[in-house]
């Protein structure tokens, strides 16, 4: 029988205006993508955002990654600072992301 985890993470993002579109960014997972629009921008992000997390579980490989990535746990207090200055042309914005996670009954799940 399998359970069913559903995993939220927020995440900053950056969106950029460029001459022909947008470029998003996720900075803290050194993830990169673009769109012709700013929804599509963030959608291209969020897509990419959950492949990096839905890959890492797969491959048993999310601590490692985040390890590399220089991620340290912060706390609540941590969570509820904005950058000070936004540079020009820049939004910067908190994503969630759903990541749907399977286990078998009486197994150990790592998230």
């Amino acid at each position: 029988m399998s359970i069913k985890i559903i995993a939220q993470a927020k995440l900053l993002v950056k969106v950029e205006k460029y001459e022909d579109g947008f470029i998003s960014s996720c900075p803290s997972l050194k993830l990169y993508s673009q769109g012709k629009t700013l929804e599509k921008a963030k959608k291209n992000i969020e897509s990419s955002i959950e492949t990096f997390f839905t890959w890492c579980i797969k491959n048993e490989t999310l601590d490692e990654a985040l390890k590399q990535l220089g991620y340290n746990k912060i706390t609540q207090r941590s969570l509820k600072k904005t950058p000070s200055k936004i540079p020009s042309g820049c939004e910067i914005f908190d994503l969630e992301v759903p990541l749907e996670l399977l286990t078998q009954k009486n197994t150990r799940a790592y998230c």
